[in-house]
């Protein structure tokens, strides 16, 4: 009965506390990942490195170019649905944004010396700036700082 007892409260992770689950998902960590930086690091790494992240934020990124496309097509044409598709680019910085902040969790100040990191991260602050800063104040619209 104590074999038994043992052998159940380590059966499965999912079926455990926060705690074990935790120490069980420390026995894959990834390589260079360091106990002390804490759960989220590890989520952070854990999920910035995958391949399903890559591709997920590639789909993000094309997708996003199609909208850039439509939103200046649908500008020519004076088409009234260009609104939305300009609303979409809010959307689309907002993940850009949660990306550099999880690169950074996961990665920390190693991201400020990588070069794709640095463009990346010019890329966005200019976008945040100018559709939330510049143009808001220019025009008065928030609204007006997607387009």
């Amino acid at each position: 009965s104590r074999e038994k007892s043992s052998a159940s409260s380590r059966a499965s992770p999912a079926s455990g506390s926060t705690h074990h689950r935790y120490s069980d998902m420390m026995l894959a960590r990834p390589q260079g990942f360091e106990r002390e930086k804490g759960f989220l690091h590890y989520c952070a790494v854990r999920v910035l490195h995958s391949k399903r992240f890559d591709y997920l934020m590639g789909m993000i990124i094309l997708i996003n170019c199609i909208s850039i496309g439509l939103e200046i097509q649908l500008t020519l044409d004076s088409d009234d649905k260009v609104k939305i598709i300009s609303e979409m680019e809010h959307v689309f910085l907002s993940v850009y944004i949660l990306e550099i902040f999880g690169r950074l969790l996961a990665n920390g100040r190693v991201c400020w010396k990588q070069g794709w990191f640095l463009f990346d991260f010019f890329l966005v602050m200019m976008g945040a700036m100018t559709n939330w800063i510049l143009i808001p104040f220019i025009t008065g619209s928030v609204d007006a700082g997607a387009r």
